[in-house]
């Protein structure tokens, strides 16, 4: 009873329950309790036993099958995706990667350890990796009649769903990315504005993880980068005229020759953690230090 209660009063005391509510679980769980032991102890004891058995078998039956289903679609969607970005065909590409980020981050649930009903129920990516080492291999080398539809973008990811998305390091220069959606995507070290046609115009880029990302000259012109990790990014000669900035973090980023008028921003001090002369700024503030040599 006493080391019952010894694990209960700390819930109770957590979730502010009644102590009357307390007592009245405690009475259910030791009834519950007195009562499977008295089962266990009598004639037909056995029987319950099996019954637990089986009940414990089933679930884990159900929770392997879902698993073993969930590989299956996932792998599916995978190879539909690289058939269709393989196609030579720029229709087909694009319609493919517009849902990059739902098939790269599906979720699967991990096959159960008969033993270990505690982690029964873990998920984990398992198109993550191959997807992104795809993204490695073949986003720079995209040319325009295979990977875009506009004769002027060598890339076109326009209205992309990327949530969540893993593109650190892939070459995305010269990319439309124009009101495409990168919440909580990563782009750490990739390039992504180099060369000609290059746009994140209106993008959602929300808590995207874009440290160190090449963004020289890069058209953010009211893109939404609340929350978005900057440090390190080059951000120079980019558009940011009415982009929202609140919230993200700019140590290091360089901001030289920027156009950040009409930007929202936290004040002076998260403006401050950048450093480089911005060509244009919200009223009332001051540019931040200069950059380093060699940047």
């Amino acid at each position: 009873m006493w080391p019952l209660l010894g694990v209960l009063y700390p819930i109770a005391f957590i979730f502010d329950l009644p102590l009357r509510w307390l007592a009245s679980l405690g009475d259910l769980l030791i009834h519950w309790w007195s009562g499977l032991l008295e089962r266990l102890r009598s004639k037909q004891g056995y029987l319950t036993v099996a019954s637990i058995v089986a009940v414990y078998l089933a679930i884990y039956g159900l929770i392997d099958t879902r698993s073993t289903q969930e590989e299956t679609r996932a792998s599916v969607e995978r190879s539909l995706f690289m058939t269709l970005v393989s196609s030579g065909n720029a229709a087909s590409f694009v319609a493919a990667m517009k849902d990059f980020g739902a098939t790269q981050t599906m979720p699967v649930t991990e096959h159960p350890s008969l033993f270990k009903f505690w982690a029964w129920g873990r998920t984990y990516r398992p198109n993550l990796q191959p997807m992104l080492n795809w993204a490695w291999s073949r986003l720079g080398a995209c040319k325009r009649d295979e990977c875009s539809l506009d004769s002027k973008t060598r890339l076109d990811l326009s209205f992309a769903r990327l949530i969540g998305a893993n593109l650190d390091g892939a070459d995305l220069s010269g990319a439309d990315l124009s009101n495409a959606t990168l919440s909580g995507a990563s782009l750490g070290s990739a390039i992504v504005t180099k060369g000609v046609g290059g746009t994140l115009f209106q993008t959602d880029l929300s808590g995207a993880n874009l440290s160190s990302a090449g963004l020289s000259g890069a058209d953010l012109n009211g893109a939404d980068l609340s929350n978005a990790t900057l440090s390190g990014a080059d951000l120079s000669g980019a558009d940011l005229n009415g982009a929202d900035l609140s919230g993200a973090e700019l140590n290091g980023a360089d901001l030289s020759g920027a156009d950040l008028s009409n930007a929202e921003l936290d004040g002076q001090e998260q403006l401050d953690q950048a450093c480089g002369r911005p060509a244009k700024l919200p009223e009332g503030l001051h540019p931040p230090k200069p950059c380093p040599p060699g940047r």
